[in-house]
């Protein structure tokens, strides 16, 4: 394949690269299972950014009324993941990346003695589990810190087969849901699911939005000051304020040191007045020296 990277990374997943697309994939069963699932997949990635390519001008034009006129699977999986949500200003490209790991899982979740398979693109996760399988998924809340903190357990049984990351903090599509508006289907084996791909769904999440609805933007905020930073001021107005206090207590000592000097310089003169006084007292009443 001219331009496309494809390897087996040190930890048995398959690297898949091609331009912008970078897919790492894993996969899980018996050895001859796994070896036709990389095939297969590296088969399916072949192309797939060249067809993307040739549609771009469509993908990126915002969906109407009317559903594009797309003809690859890749752009037209990408336009039914957005179809939902057209009443707002959406694109194709906003599911590229799910639509893409999406494609090339499957090409090989037919394969028998699959047990599991995960395509990331990019932090889009497209996932495959046979019946009984079990994956655990880390959640990272901090980029800085980039250590797993919390921990996803989801089940063959369970209706999600999408993880997406790649917009954080924002958001991305997953373009298969069961069904469901909601991009990560969870609540349609729940019941809580009208199961219409081209409806929103009716759930409400915490804060009492349509799980289907995208999220509106905050406004922006001035960020609190903590509670530290404000102490932390007052104790350097404080000391300031101590600060000042000696300074003038200083300039007054200084002062007072300056007159005692002054009061001691003034005794001196007035001793060293009367010492000159009786010496001049002593010439006057000594008797004239004769001069031969």
């Amino acid at each position: 394949m001219a331009g496309t990277v494809t390897a087996m990374l040190p930890d048995g997943r398959l690297h898949l690269q091609d331009g912008p697309i970078d897919l790492i994939i894993g996969l899980d069963g018996t050895r001859a299972a796994v070896a036709e699932a990389a095939r297969r997949a590296a088969a399916a990635f072949e192309g797939l950014l060249a067809g993307l390519a040739a549609e771009l001008p469509l993908l990126r034009r915002p969906v109407g009324v009317d559903p594009p006129p797309l003809r690859g699977p890749v752009a037209r999986r990408m336009a039914a993941a957005v179809w939902p949500f057209r009443r707002g200003f959406i694109t194709p490209m906003a599911a590229v990346a799910g639509a893409v790991a999406e494609e090339v899982l499957e090409a090989i979740t037919g394969i028998p003695g699959l047990l599991m398979a995960h395509v990331n693109n990019g932090g889009d996760i497209a996932l495959f589990l046979a019946p009984g399988q079990v994956l655990r998924i880390g959640l990272v809340p901090s980029l800085e810190r980039a250590a797993p903190e919390g921990l996803v357990r989801i089940a063959a049984a369970d209706a999600v087969r999408g993880v997406a990351t790649s917009g954080w903090p924002g958001r991305k599509l997953l373009p298969r849901h069961r069904g469901c508006g909601d991009r990560s289907g969870r609540d349609r084996g729940a019941g809580r699911c009208g199961g219409d791909g081209d409806r929103e769904c009716g759930r409400r999440g915490p804060s009492g939005r349509a799980a289907g609805a995208g999220r509106q933007p905050r406004p922006r905020q001035r960020p609190r000051r903590a509670a530290g930073h404000r102490r932390g001021r007052r104790a350097a107005a404080r000391r300031d304020r101590r600060g000042a206090g000696r300074r003038r207590g200083g300039g007054r000592e200084a002062a007072a040191a300056r007159a005692d000097r002054g009061r001691a310089a003034a005794a001196a003169g007035r001793d060293a007045h009367g010492r000159g006084a009786a010496a001049a007292a002593g010439l006057l009443t000594r008797p004239p020296r004769r001069i031969a």
